[in-house]
């Protein structure tokens, strides 16, 4: 398993080589996210999520992102979801539909996961504004290899295409990669760090972006043990 994580991590360094050596205006940026997630029974859940992001080194405000979630889990091997997120910036809205299927294997604490995603991007549901100005249409494949250690600790690599495609045009934009490391605590948080590495392929002048990913979870309890606490608190 160690071989197949490393050729991983060798395949997302080449793709970053390769694109840095042809790229000119490199960039950093911060996403940092909050996000509570639910379980439910036969197999749904659901999550919402806030993020902000900052570029130029992390030093101006660059969009921040409300999305929601649903997911249904048919059994340990393949998932389905359907999500929403609505951005915002200083110059526009905007408006992604999304949905698609999760497949997942593990071999004792190494998982291999892959995500394919159709997503719709819109800046407004004007009937006249979609006549000149199409929705941007992607299918997106994410290949994640993962690890855990001792149930608390876990280190992943991911590499994702992004597809975007029209009535006129069919192409790779750009492809992101990330290197984390997720800590679970205290049996419902979570914090994730990662770097991401996003090269943009379309542009005349290609542009790249390096980002630090900062998020935190927490998985809300089942409903019966939230309400004994709060019975618990209201008796003392």
């Amino acid at each position: 398993m160690s071989r197949i994580y490393s050729i991983l991590i060798l395949f997302i360094s080449f793709i970053s080589i390769k694109v840095t050596s042809q790229t000119y205006q490199p960039t950093w940026e911060s996403w940092t996210s909050v996000e509570l997630k639910k379980d439910f029974k036969k197999g749904f859940s659901a999550d919402a999520q806030y993020q902000i992001r900052f570029d130029h080194d992390i030093s101006t405000f660059k969009a921040s992102y409300l999305s929601a979630g649903l997911y249904y889990k048919l059994n340990k091997y393949v998932s389905f979801l359907l999500g929403y997120r609505f951005a915002t910036n200083i110059y526009t809205d905007q408006h992604r539909f999304s949905g698609g299927i999760n497949l997942k294997y593990g071999v004792k604490k190494w998982d291999f996961e892959l995500r394919l995603v159709y997503q719709n991007d819109r800046a407004n549901f004007n009937k006249h504004f979609l006549d000149y100005q199409k929705p941007d249409q992607f299918i997106r494949a994410r290949f994640t290899i993962s690890k855990t250690f001792k149930k608390h600790y876990e280190v992943y690599a991911s590499c994702e295409p992004f597809l975007f495609f029209s009535n006129n045009l069919t192409e790779i934009t750009r492809v992101r990669s990330m290197l984390g490391f997720k800590y679970n605590f205290k049996k419902y948080h979570s914090i994730d760090i990662a770097y991401l590495f996003q090269p943009d392929l379309n542009k005349n002048r290609p542009l790249w972006t390096n980002a630090i990913n900062i998020g935190y979870q927490f998985k809300l309890p089942k409903w019966k043990k939230m309400i004994g606490k709060k019975k618990k608190k209201q008796s003392l």
